[in-house]
């Protein structure tokens, strides 16, 4: 028998921002530790008296008590008060959400739901009265127990017991497990998702290793001024128990905590680790080539990612040309791995009829009228007769792939790509689908928006109703180049709906390290000089900086593409040609050194071997 396919599981809800709170994390933590191993390490437990479903408070059930009492009897000294201990965790008098956010996208302890599997998450957020709950945990169990238990005897010690009873109590302990504990679960921690809002009210998701990066620069880090919410409210009860190793709270902002050098090493780990665990995971499978089939070097891939992503919805990426930004969003749509991608070029004249949808005449023709015609060619070929025109709505790529990510049940991504995104009137071109670019934090359309008439009929005839959203499923990512001739500027209202990556001059310039150009240019030996493209590329960029030529028209390392620099003749033709013609057009004199030079007197200098730039070459 085969192994069953990889489990398809939906996308992580990140709760972001919900309200809940979460006061006693240590006592969270520790009544999970003791129900599970003192009722035999189960992989889910119902753990309160059905009886008391419905109340404020949920009542531990005895049989789960005595069970528990029992066991830990035989390592250590039960409190007389054990069971209003257990109680007072907040899995018998919390909210299920808060419980959710620290059990599962925290710590990852376990699954925590209704043993009514009807009831939404939402059912206990008014009221006061509290739902009969399960555990279904994990293997971070298992790991949490191979600290705890002494691997030589295989039981655990009363100061094991010791310290889990003063943090059911919400008390600190200062032993070894304590201290083992709070890294293992600090680990578990490291790749939770939280958000807080700039000034300019923009969501920022941030993990942990954001806070360490800001805190090699700074003595403290700012966790934002309005309400916490979602991981970040839990992971601030957590700072202000003193749970984290590495971090405290001082005055309500975060600082180091302990030695500068453990957490400098520390915090590189964590960066190694979610090189790891946040990206898309995925299983290649290379094709055999049967007997009579060529050998194909192709690899036929699955892809899944077990969690949400952290890649804006609205995102445009721009910078000079050159800078690989065509290369960094295909990295991206790796990343992604959407079910499909629409890619559109905007160009001057491209309307919202054609992105958004509009009428245009369709044919039809009457069944089995077809008829034989002859072509010029005298070739017979067989056409559908004479057609009747008539003019009906047709969807444009923006509402064909909406109508596929909003028809998806299983939640999988889609993107839709612009080139180009200011070659044409981009507000223009969105029309009153614009209002729609405004999202949620769920990352859905905060306001729907109704289209014309003919645009509502055929929505609705697609099972989408009359109102429309970009649902959280669907990706708008964008590129665009300043530098370009005949752009058109963005204004405000639009620019402030989209995520902005900007591609540095130099990024990843490294990758044409050592590369060379053999160029026509002859040293003070007569020799033809080999230029190093990456430090000839920063040259040309310093003189037009000291020219004032803004950076968006300075020449990133991919201007040139690999092929192109194994000879001169790109350089030539494209790189001096873009200097001459399209940067310095009337100002040519002052980077080249022929005086009024037009670009045929260039090229015959550089035949013959001058420095045509007014900088030095070697």
């Amino acid at each position: 028998m085969l192994p069953n396919p990889i489990v398809s599981r939906p996308l992580l809800n990140r709760r972001l921002r919900i309200k809940s709170s979460l006061s006693k994390p240590r006592s969270l933590i520790s009544g999970v530790i003791l129900l599970w191993i003192g009722t035999g390490r189960p992989s889910e437990l119902v753990y309160a008296d059905i009886g008391s479903d419905n109340q404020p408070k949920l009542q531990i059930d005895n049989n789960i008590f005595d069970n528990t009492a029992t066991f830990w009897g035989t390592i250590g000294a039960v409190p007389p008060n054990f069971k209003e201990l257990l109680e007072s965790c907040p899995i018998f008098d919390n909210q299920i959400e808060p419980l959710q956010v620290a059990l599962e996208l925290i710590w990852k302890l376990c699954k925590v739901s209704f043993v009514n599997e009807g009831l939404a998450t939402s059912s206990e957020r008014t009221g006061g009265l509290r739902k009969v709950k399960k555990l279904q945990f994990t293997i971070v169990m298992d790991i949490i127990n191979e600290i705890l238990i002494d691997n030589g005897t295989g039981s655990y010690k009363p100061e094991v017991f010791e310290m889990l009873v003063n943090w059911l109590d919400e008390k600190s302990h200062s032993g070894m497990y304590e201290k083992k504990l709070m890294r293992v679960l600090l680990g578990f921690t490291e790749d939770t998702h939280f958000a807080i809002k700039e000034e300019t009210g923009q969501l920022i998701e941030f993990q942990q290793e954001g806070v360490y990066q800001s805190l090699l620069i700074s003595d403290e880090v700012e966790l934002g001024a309005d309400e916490k919410m979602g991981p970040l409210r839990i992971f601030n009860s957590i700072l202000d128990a003193g749970l984290h190793p590495y971090l405290e709270l001082s005055s309500g902002t975060v600082v180091k905590r302990g030695s500068s050098a453990e957490f400098d090493t520390y915090q590189k780990r964590v960066s190694h680790f979610l090189d790891i665990v946040e990206r898309p995971q995925s299983i290649s499978i290379v094709t055999t080539p049967s007997d009579d089939q060529e050998a194909d070097d192709s690899l036929i891939s699955k892809a899944f990612n077990p969690q949400d992503t952290i890649l804006p919805r609205n995102w445009i990426i721009y910078g000079a040309p050159g800078t690989g930004k065509s290369h960094y969003l295909n990295d991206k749509c790796q990343e992604l791995q959407a079910k499909e991608i629409i890619r559109v070029t905007f160009y001057s004249d491209y309307t919202y009829g054609q992105f958004v949808g509009g009428y245009r005449p369709a044919p039809l023709y009457e069944p089995g009228a077809t008829t034989l015609y002859l072509g010029r060619d005298s070739s017979e070929e067989l056409r559908p007769g004479k057609p009747i025109i008539e003019y009906r709505f047709v969807p444009g790529p923006l509402l064909n792939i909406l109508e596929r990510a909003v028809n998806d049940k299983s939640g999988g991504r889609y993107l839709l790509i612009i080139e180009e995104l200011n070659r044409a009137d981009a507000p223009a071109v969105f029309g009153d689908i614009f209002q729609l670019l405004d999202r949620n934090s769920d990352g859905e359309s905060k306001y729907p928006v109704r289209l014309s008439s003919e645009a509502t009929e055929y929505l609705v005839a697609k099972g989408l109703g009359k109102s429309i959203v970009i649902p959280s499923n669907l990706y708008i990512w964008a590129t665009l180049n300043n530098a370009d001739q005949g752009v058109v500027p963005l204004d405000t209202a639009f620019k402030r709906r989209w995520s902005f990556s900007y591609m540095g001059l130099n990024e990843n310039e490294s990758q044409l390290d050592g590369i060379k150009i053999q160029t026509e240019f002859l040293s003070k030996t007569g020799d033809k000089l080999e230029l190093d493209w990456n430090t000839l590329r920063k040259k040309i960029n310093a003189k037009l900086s000291g020219l004032n030529i803004h950076e968006d028209m300075h020449i990133g390392p991919f201007f040139l593409s690999g092929s192109e620099l194994s000879d001169d003749s790109a350089f030539k033709y494209k790189l001096l040609s873009y200097i001459r013609d399209d940067i310095l057009r009337h100002r040519a004199d002052e980077f080249f050194t022929l005086p009024r030079s037009t670009l045929s007197a260039l090229l015959e200098d550089y035949s013959e071997g001058k420095n045509i730039f007014r900088f030095d070459l070697d």
